[in-house]
């Protein structure tokens, strides 16, 4: 696996053996490419008091820690990237305006020549990209219905009209919030951090 310590990133297997990956820097929230070869992070730019109002930027590097590249400019908040699963290589990630108070959620497509970043989320509402699954749609929180739930199955557009949300249903009472929550590869499972509310940490 991967994972965040003393402010880099390290690969650390079942047996506890661990191997420095990024250093020197606040490297968070890795994820691993489809392929196993790439992983995907944000960097922390500015640190201040609120979360919310921390510069970040986006990050791509090798496995073997090589490659490094920045993909977004750093000033705004740009949290939590995720790869796609389906095969098409591209990172999802959400930025947070602070004045509006919400978040939307960009997507950066490494199908071409150049990377291409671009919101794919209701700009209306605030929104944010959990985990990716294999038929390409994401697991997403949402305000778009306080009345029929936070989390949404959402397939994003491909550059024309909005994508479609399907609201996610529970077979039980689903008490306080599912966050950083991520889908086991084989999609069986899912392992989040349990919240008891949105600024309650748990």
């Amino acid at each position: 696996g991967v994972c965040a310590k003393n402010g880099g990133l390290i690969e650390i297997d079942l047996a506890g053996n661990e191997r420095a990956i990024t250093s020197g820097h606040t490297d968070m929230k890795p994820s691993w490419s489809l392929e196993g070869d790439q992983i995907v992070f944000f960097r922390v730019i500015k640190m201040t008091d609120n979360v919310r109002t921390w510069r970040t930027a986006i990050c791509v590097v090798n496995a073997d820690g090589s490659g490094f590249r920045q993909l977004t400019d750093g000033k705004y908040a740009d949290y939590n990237p995720t790869w796609t699963k389906d095969g098409s290589h591209r990172v999802y990630y959400s930025r947070f305006f602070p004045i509006q108070g919400q978040s939307v959620i960009h997507r950066i497509d490494f199908s071409g020549p150049e990377p291409r970043d671009e919101i794919v989320s209701d700009p209306k509402r605030s929104e944010y990209a959990l985990s990716a699954l294999r038929d390409g749609r994401l697991l997403v929180s949402s305000n778009r219905s306080v009345f029929e739930g936070v989390y949404w199955l959402f397939t994003p557009g491909d550059g024309v009209g909005p994508g479609k949300y399907d609201l996610v249903k529970y077979k039980f009472a689903l008490r306080g919030f599912m966050d950083r929550c991520s889908i086991s590869p084989d999609e069986r499972h899912v392992v989040y951090e349990y919240k008891y509310g949105f600024e309650s940490f748990s």
